[in-house]
């Protein structure tokens, strides 16, 4: 997320619920994905495929279900969605990207033929990249995304290390809202760190080693383990009889009983 300037070069971005610079390793990283999507978009080619080349794969398809209603309509207008030219997108292994209700209107369409088609072919292999742009491509025209949808595929992006700004721009919403959708895993995420973080300080590791290991900032380390410290330590009292002490239950009686007896025994 871009706090200053446009050309500030030390503008901060939101990656994995961290605010890093963009000259930072993530940083450079995030930018480096920005550019492989543009190069993505402006790759495409427009080709004449086969049918059966087409594959689904539920992991990069953001779309889980289907409207059985419009698969019917799109089959009995495939001429007239081709001449629009609103082609399916496929990636270079030919997993499909967008159009899953116009490939279904194929197969209905054309059960028994390998039909030769016309898609748009994106230079994408790696999986989080298909899935980064399918989820753009979803959710730039067409048939719409559930909410359900983008919130599966916003915890899938995150996942692959996609950052908010990455995730809110290939759903096409706020990042209040791809934050809304991490909240829990985020909060999950930060405890299982804050949970590392103190088991390596009570082993006595350094706060370098300790930084490195779970991917934090040495001033984080040191506030998690000044937290735990004061929880433990210094918000104790030094003796809390309540909890701390049991104090031992004499009989009087039985005492002075003693006490004369041996009194007694040494007269003697």
């Amino acid at each position: 997320m871009n706090r200053g300037g446009g050309g500030d070069s030390s503008a901060l971005l939101i990656i994995r619920g961290r605010f890093v610079t963009k000259n930072s390793g993530l940083g450079r990283l995030h930018a480096a994905d920005l550019q492989r999507d543009r190069r993505a978009r402006a790759g495409r080619q427009e080709k004449a495929i086969c049918l059966s080349q087409v594959i689904f794969d539920e992991v990069i398809y953001p779309r889980h279900e289907h409207d059985p209603a419009l698969v019917q309509k799109y089959a009995e207008c495939l001429d007239e969605i081709e001449a629009k030219g609103n082609f399916i997108s496929v990636s270079e292994d030919m997993k499909l990207l967008d159009g899953k209700h116009r490939w279904l209107g194929y197969r209905k369409a054309y059960p028994d033929e390998d039909r030769e088609i016309t898609a748009f072919v994106y230079p994408v292999t790696a999986p989080h990249d298909q899935l980064k742009l399918a989820a753009k491509l979803n959710s730039d025209h067409g048939y719409q995304l559930t909410s359900a949808d983008k919130e599966s595929t916003a915890k899938a992006l995150y996942a692959y290390g996609c950052s908010y700004e990455e995730i809110a721009a290939s759903l096409s919403v706020g990042k209040k809202k791809v934050s809304e959708w991490l909240s829990r895993i985020v909060k999950d995420e930060k405890e299982k760190r804050n949970q590392k973080i103190i088991e390596m300080w009570m082993a006595c590791y350094s706060t370098d080693e300790i930084a490195e290991t779970c991917n934090c900032s040495k001033g984080t380390v040191s506030e998690v383990c000044s937290e735990k410290f004061q929880e433990t330590f210094l918000n104790k009292p030094a003796a809390n009889h309540l909890t701390d002490f049991t104090p031992p239950i004499y009989n009087a009686t039985a005492e002075r009983e003693r006490d004369a007896k041996k009194k007694q025994f040494a007269r003697l």
